[in-house]
C-alpha cells in the first residue's frame, strides 16, 4: 500500500483554539497535552477538528498495555431491563448525556446492564450499562469511593484505556497495514464521578467489523492509582434495525470532489461516509471541512463524533462522522458541506464568532440530498 501522508492541517492559531475549547470546558479531560501532540504527529490518520457543536469532545490515545484480565459476570436480561425500566429511578447515567440517540436507548432498554466493577485503594470502577448499535459503541462507566469527595473529574483522572474483543486487542479491528487507529471519545456522565466512553469501528474504512456479540474488556489506568482496573462487560447488537444506504453521489466545486458513499441509519444514530478529494494541480493539502446534516424538514442534527483518514496521497481524505437519530418519519436528508473561515489564509488564524466556535462557509455546489428508500 502506498504510504500515507497526513492531512496538512492549520497548525499554530488553531491549535491555540483547539487548547482553548478544552481547557475551558467544566469537564475537561487533562488530555490537553497529548490530544496536541497527537495532533502535530505526522504519522496519524486523523486529526481532531474544531467542532462548532461539540465542545466536549475530546480523544483518547489508546495505550498498549501488558496483558487484559478476562473474567464471566452477571448480566441483566433484555427481559428484565425492560421490566424495571418501568420504574423511572432505574434510568441508565446514558438519560443524562445530551445525546439524544443514547436518551432514546435508553428510554425504549436498547442496552445491556452489567455488573462490572473493579476496586483499587478504596477507588472503585463500574460499567453499568453499554448500547452497540452496529455503527457505534457507548458504554457508561462510573467511580465510587474515597475519589468521590475529590474535585478531580473521573474524565481528569483517566489516563488511558486499553481495550480488547474477546481477547484481541481493539487495534487488530483497524485496517491492515496502516495506522489508522479507531479512537475513544469521552462524554461528560450524570456528575463528575461518571462518564460515557465511545468508539466505532472502520469497517467504511477498510477494516474489520465488530462481531454482534462479544466480550469487551477494558484496562484502565488511573492517575493516583498504582494498579490497572480490569472490567469485561458483555456486547450484542442491542438495536437490529440497521438501514444502510448507498447512493454514491459525487459533486465537484473548483478543485474539490465529494463522493458520498454510505449512509447508515439506526434508532440511535445516523452516519454518513465520504471522501473527499482535492486536485493536486490545484492545492498541496486538503482543507479542513465539516458536514452538517438535516432532515426533511430542516432540522439539523446534532453531530457527535467523526473519524477521517488519508489513504493514499494525502489529497484524498475518507471521513465517517456520526449524528443524532433522525425522526422516524423523514424520508430525506441533505449533507451541506461547509468550509472554515480564516482571517488571513496565510497564517491559517480563524474567524471566530461571538459564542466561541469558528465561522463557516457552506458550499452550495457541494451539498447532496440524499432519498432513503
Amino acid at each position: 500500500m502506498t504510504a500515507m501522508k497526513s492531512t496538512q492541517m492549520p497548525k499554530d492559531n488553531d491549535l491555540d483554539f483547539i487548547k482553548r475549547l478544552l481547557n475551558e470546558d467544566p469537564v475537561t479531560i487533562d488530555l490537553v497535552k497529548s490530544t496536541m501532540d497527537r495532533y502535530h504527529k505526522t504519522d496519524l490518520p486523523s486529526v481532531p477538528v474544531p467542532s462548532r457543536r461539540s465542545k466536549t469532545r475530546f480523544v483518547f490515545s489508546v495505550a498498549s498495555l501488558a496483558a487484559v484480565m478476562l473474567f464471566t459476570l452477571p448480566y441483566l436480561s433484555p427481559t428484565m431491563a425492560a421490566s424495571m425500566k418501568q420504574v423511572p429511578v432505574l434510568s441508565t447515567l446514558f438519560q443524562f448525556t445530551g445525546d439524544l440517540g443514547l436518551r432514546t436507548a435508553d428510554e425504549r432498554g436498547w442496552y445491556t446492564s452489567t455488573a462490572s466493577q473493579d476496586s483499587h485503594n478504596g477507588i472503585s470502577l463500574q460499567v453499568p450499562v453499554v448500547m452497540f448499535d452496529g455503527t457505534r459503541l457507548s458504554l457508561g462507566i462510573e467511580r465510587m469511593g474515597q475519589a468521590e469527595s475529590t474535585s478531580l473529574p473521573l474524565q481528569s483522572q483517566i489516563k488511558s484505556i486499553h481495550l480488547s474483543i474477546d481477547g484481541r486487542d481493539i487495534q487488530d479491528f483497524q485496517p491492515s497495514q496502516t495506522d489508522n487507529s479507531i479512537d475513544i471519545y469521552s462524554f461528560q456522565g450524570r456528575d463528575k464521578n461518571s462518564s460515557v466512553l465511545e468508539f466505532s469501528n472502520l469497517r467504511n474504512q477498510g477494516g474489520e467489523p465488530f462481531p454482534d456479540h462479544f466480550r469487551l474488556s477494558l484496562e484502565v489506568i488511573l492517575e493516583g492509582v498504582d494498579q490497572p482496573y480490569a472490567l469485561t462487560v458483555p456486547v450484542r447488537l442491542n438495536v437490529s434495525d440497521l438501514k444502510v444506504y448507498s447512493p454514491h453521489l459525487k459533486h465537484s466545486y473548483q478543485n474539490l470532489t465529494v463522493d458520498l458513499e454510505k449512509v447508515e441509519v439506526t434508532p440511535v444514530t445516523t452516519s454518513i461516509s465520504l471522501r473527499l478529494t482535492v486536485d493536486p494541480s490545484d492545492s498541496r493539502h486538503i482543507p479542513l471541512m465539516g458536514y452538517d446534516l438535516f432532515d426533511e424538514s430542516g432540522h439539523k442534527l446534532n453531530f457527535l463524533t467523526s473519524h477521517s483518514w488519508n489513504p493514499t496521497d494525502g489529497l484524498v481524505q475518507v471521513t465517517d462522522a456520526r449524528y443524532e437519530p433522525l425522526n422516524g418519519y423523514s424520508k430525506t436528508i441533505v449533507i451541506k458541506p461547509y468550509l472554515y473561515l480564516y482571517k488571513d489564509p496565510a497564517n491559517k488564524e480563524m474567524i471566530i464568532s461571538e459564542d466561541g466556535t469558528p465561522k463557516i462557509r457552506y458550499i452550495p455546489e457541494l451539498e447532496m440530498r440524499v432519498a432513503l428508500k
